[in-house]
């Protein structure tokens, strides 16, 4: 069952490699990450594990992505079905906040999962195939002349991630996301009480910052996340509209 929240508040893949992976290692045991400016469109899913109408959709992102390397759908865990029985080991009330500002944007009426937002400018029930398909075909064909490329290193548990950014816009946001690939997740309680559950591009941490031609942002991966399961998520946003222009994948 899909449940409704009123608003309350106002509120790559080409990689430049030197093995099969697309990494390089150096002598200290740091790997060097690349990337190219293939295209991508974004898929931003906003989820719950205690919501029994979520898994249909995180399925969805799961089978889109792997049959189209050009979409990168990300896995946002609201927090407000914590209280409703079962608290979401990944929710957090920032991307509860996210949520809240395209629904201002994009003139939703409330809150809701499963839902879907494409390219910052589309917004849908995020099970529903047809919408979610038809907003990445309309995505495609509007590709951004703006592209981004980047490339990271990782040592001890720290990424250091520099970037850049081929023009600027006014009021734009460079967003930058750690997710882990996969998680499997026994619930216990709520409405899926005894399923196991996967989401897929986890958002385990989301960095904002307005967009300079180049950066260096620092990312630290969480003790329970191995690398080998995780990939940073990069894209360029309006700050006011949403829309977004750029985005990218680095997997570690």
């Amino acid at each position: 069952m899909i449940r409704t929240f009123l608003i309350i508040a106002t509120l790559f893949t080409c990689w430049a490699c030197t093995n099969s992976s697309g990494k390089s290692s150096t002598a200290n045991g740091d790997i060097a990450l690349h990337t190219s400016t293939s295209p991508k469109v974004l898929i931003e899913l906003f989820t719950s594990q205690g919501c029994s109408s979520c898994p249909a959709a995180d399925r969805l992102m799961g089978n889109i992505i792997t049959a189209d390397t050009n979409v990168v759908a990300l896995s946002f865990h609201v927090d407000y079905w914590d209280r409703l029985g079962w608290k979401d080991i990944f929710s957090n009330h920032d991307y509860t906040l996210r949520q809240q500002q395209y629904a201002q944007v994009l003139h939703a009426q409330s809150l809701y999962t499963p839902q879907a937002v494409v390219q910052g400018k589309y917004e849908m029930v995020g099970s529903n195939r047809t919408r979610v398909m038809d907003a990445i075909s309309k995505t495609t064909a509007q590709a951004s002349e703006q592209t981004i490329t980047a490339t990271a290193s990782i040592h001890s548990g720290i990424v250091q991630l520099t970037y850049r950014s081929s023009a600027i816009l006014p009021k734009q946001q460079i967003v930058v996301v750690l997710a882990q690939n996969k998680a499997t997740t026994s619930v216990a309680k709520g409405e899926n009480a005894g399923a196991q559950l996967t989401d897929y591009n986890v958002v385990r941490n989301l960095i904002i910052q307005p967009l300079h031609d180049g950066g260096s942002i620092e990312l630290y991966l969480p003790d329970d996340l191995k690398k080998d399961n995780a990939s940073i998520v990069l894209f360029t946003q309006d700050e006011q509209t949403k829309a977004v222009a750029s985005v990218m994948q680095l997997h570690l």
